[in-house]
């Protein structure tokens, strides 16, 4: 399977073993899509890191858990 170009969406890659798969596909050429949590994560730092690879990268942000669950209840 080819990774340089493919697209690939990750979720909770803004931070630990997440964000080293990140890289590792940024590294290899693909472009990334993650989502984070605005309140709590350091998703910035991985969005700079991706960046340094030259690779397009889409941040997704999810709401908070509260707003999921008053959402559905």
């Amino acid at each position: 399977m080819e990774i340089k170009d493919s697209v690939i969406l990750i979720t909770g890659a803004a931070t630990r073993v997440g964000r080293e798969v990140a890289l590792c596909f940024a590294e290899k050429g693909a472009n990334i899509s993650f989502s984070y949590y605005l309140e709590d994560e350091p998703w910035q730092e991985t969005l700079h890191a991706i960046e340094a690879y030259g690779d397009a990268i889409v941040p997704a942000p999810v709401p908070s858990f509260p707003f999921v669950a008053s959402t559905y209840t």
